[in-house]
């Protein structure tokens, strides 16, 4: 239960308990940052490039290469987002919990391999279809279609899984200030020129 100072008419404090709705005492954990709001982006930018890549098949050859360019550019920010949220999680939070939690964690880094192969063969796909042109960009389009589309589905999975599984441990086994000290480090672990 939170306490708040309430300061009454008369000049004495007294210390009121505020009570906070159910399911709400989490809310403004900071560790939610990482957990809720990165995760939410993620999920925007994943979403959007889903809907940039369909526009491919119905824009004219002219057109494709415009759209490509900026599917590249989107690409290239939502991978570098994932790659430092992924490596501060391996580096910093991972760590961090298999001290509170032992055996919780290994999974994860392992899909965050996975998931960096799957963004290294997206990059290899745009830059193709970028080279190419006519029937061979349509096939090289295709493919880039349902690459985004197994790794929009991926890493939707994975960042369910962790809110399901790893936030709850977080919020269970981190004070309110180890949490804010795991997300300063992430955010110093984000180069400037992001």
């Amino acid at each position: 239960m939170a306490m708040a100072l309430c300061c009454p008419a008369n000049s004495s404090d007294v210390l009121v308990p505020q009570v906070e709705a159910p399911g709400t005492e989490h809310q403004h954990a900071p560790i939610n940052f990482l957990y809720g709001h990165l995760h939410d982006a993620i999920r925007t930018e994943l979403r959007n490039l889903s809907t940039w890549a369909l526009q491919l098949e119905a824009s004219s050859e002219q057109d494709v290469v415009h759209r490509l360019l900026h599917l590249k550019e989107r690409y290239h920010f939502l991978e570098q987002v994932y790659k430092y949220r992924s490596s501060v999680e391996d580096e910093v939070v991972y760590p961090a919990l298999d001290t509170k939690v032992k055996n919780v964690t290994s999974a994860y880094s392992v899909e965050h391999q996975d998931e960096e192969y799957l963004f290294e063969h997206l990059g290899s796909l745009l830059a193709s279809a970028l080279a190419q042109g006519g029937a061979e960009r349509a096939a090289t389009v295709r493919k880039l279609i349902c690459k985004i589309e197994e790794i929009h589905i991926t890493l939707r999975k994975h960042l369910a899984k962790e809110e399901a599984q790893l936030l709850p441990l977080l919020l269970q086994h981190f004070s309110h200030a180890e949490q804010a000290e795991l997300v300063a480090q992430f955010m110093y672990c984000i180069p400037l020129d992001t």
